[in-house]
């Protein structure tokens, strides 16, 4: 049961991970071109990485392929999706670190009394292991990363089963997000969105249909309140 909120506040957020509340790049490109360097294929720079991120892992390798042009290469593809999968898994947290401001708007939303979840495209394995790596799990009481089980987002389940796990219901909540796949999720589960400017999608943010865009989350709590 989610605890009343203080008034002015929404009843939950929901945050996806990459992009938005960690900085995961550096990580993303070093597994993906070991991956790559096993199959004697050249690295990606992590600015060319960080165009390919969003719709977890397979999308990721999917993309790569075919700016090598090689996007009907199934074997490969699948080599390549379970190396960057076990690999990654195994790194952990790595270099990765949340984006200036986060912990920070963090303790401001729990101190208010918001249920905060995260909702990602990354693996659910190797996003609890990030999480709790980086002392953010404690932050969250709903979790929600890849799995067969739910269609990725833009798909509105992950974002619903969310909020489910915060027992929240749509109109009660928010999301922030980096992505055309975080915004879109969104808004077809009815759920109002933030987009944050510094994240990794390469559709221009403010073209992704957010209903309000932040460069810093310290503009975090001003927009929340325009959102209620």
């Amino acid at each position: 049961m989610v605890e009343r909120t203080t008034a002015g506040w929404p009843r939950a957020i929901v945050f996806d991970l990459d992009g938005t509340l960690i900085d995961s790049a550096g990580d993303i490109a070093d597994v993906l071109n070991v991956c790559l360097h096993e199959e004697a294929i050249a690295a990606f720079d992590e600015p060319t990485v960080v165009t390919m991120i969003g719709g977890g892992a397979r999308v990721l390798v999917e993309r790569a392929l075919v700016r090598l042009g090689r996007r009907d290469d199934e074997a490969l593809l699948e080599r390549l999706n379970h190396g960057f999968t076990q690999r990654y898994e195994a790194l952990g947290a790595g270099r990765s670190k949340p984006f200036p401001g986060a912990i920070e708007l963090l303790a401001k939303l729990a101190g208010e009394g918001v249920a905060m979840g995260i909702c990602t495209n990354k693996p659910a394995a190797i996003t609890a292991r990030v999480l709790d790596e980086l002392d953010l799990m404690r932050w969250f009481g709903a979790v929600i990363g890849e799995t067969p089980h739910l269609p990725r987002k833009p798909a509105p389940d992950m974002v619903l089963a969310t909020l489910a796990g915060l027992g929240a219901t749509p109109p009660e909540a928010i999301m922030i997000g980096d992505s055309g796949a975080d915004i879109g999720a969104a808004k077809a589960a009815g759920v109002k969105t933030i987009a944050v400017s510094f994240g990794y999608t390469t559709t221009p943010v403010r073209d992704l249909g957010a209903d309000i865009v932040i460069d810093h989350f310290h503009e975090a709590p001003a927009a929340i309140a325009r959102l209620r």
